[in-house]
């Protein structure tokens, strides 16, 4: 029996031994494959950007009124909302272009005395509504129409221009791209006295900064004064060349 024993603890030690070089040579070789095969090249990041006019308006348009009861407030608000959204589309904005943004029902305070708790004075009910304007010629006239169709109670929260159909300006933004990375990809293969090779891979990445408005004032008839600036399209692109 002990003879047995001795005779398979040999034998496992022996295939142990033999087992270690082998795992050995294959963990070498996966961490070495492919060194020596790997394609030199450069890679680089173009940028390209492009300026142009902006062919719509954004606008958050609405009311906001103030009555001593919810009902009234809400009576008064819808009123109020509705003219606005009637004045607007009279104005020239389709009624796909215009859409609920913000409704909502809260508490006014007044201010306390010093130690006293706040008292209800009444109740806000506020309606917003974002429209678009396409026509950019009209674009003071609809927001004269909708300030005009709800007096006091009507609130203009904010501006901003945008330029829906910017396939143009995205392709001469993609040549001027393309033309910076070759140009920075060359100068690397000069430094690096090597010829430059084939493209091997493209990427794209859009940036859509700010719109910067330009010393530029529309005219509207006279009505709210609107400068629409220009709008800025960006294009980077990350591209890799092979290097003979």
């Amino acid at each position: 029996m002990q003879q047995r024993r001795w005779g398979a603890m040999v034998f496992t030690a022996f295939m142990s031994l033999l087992t270690l070089p082998l795992a050995a040579c294959g963990a070498g070789s996966t961490a070495d494959g492919g060194g020596e095969d790997s394609p030199r090249g450069v890679s680089v990041v173009g940028s390209g950007r492009v300026t142009g006019q902006p062919d719509t308006l954004r606008a958050t348009v609405g009311v906001e009124v103030e009555r001593s009861t919810v009902q009234e407030a809400l009576d008064d608000a819808n009123a109020a909302a509705q003219s606005v959204i009637d004045a607007v589309r009279g104005a020239g904005v389709e009624p796909e272009d215009t859409q609920t943004s913000t409704f909502s029902i809260t508490p006014g305070y007044d201010r306390p005395e010093p130690g006293e708790p706040p008292q209800i004075r009444g109740y806000v009910v506020s309606n917003q509504l974002e429209i678009k304007i396409r026509e950019l010629d009209s674009a003071g006239a609809v927001l004269q129409a909708a300030t005009g169709a709800a007096g006091d109670d009507a609130r203009i929260h904010g501006v901003q221009f945008s330029l829906e159909d910017n396939e143009a300006l995205l392709e001469a933004a993609r040549e001027r791209a393309f033309v910076d990375a070759r140009t920075r990809a060359e100068h690397y293969a000069d430094l690096a006295d090597r010829n430059l090779g084939d493209i091997v891979s493209i990427s794209e990445e859009l940036s859509a900064p700010p719109p910067s408005v330009r010393a530029q004032e529309a005219q509207f008839d006279g009505l709210v004064p609107i400068e629409p600036g220009e709008v800025e399209v960006e294009v980077n692109v990350s591209a890799r060349w092979s290097l003979g």
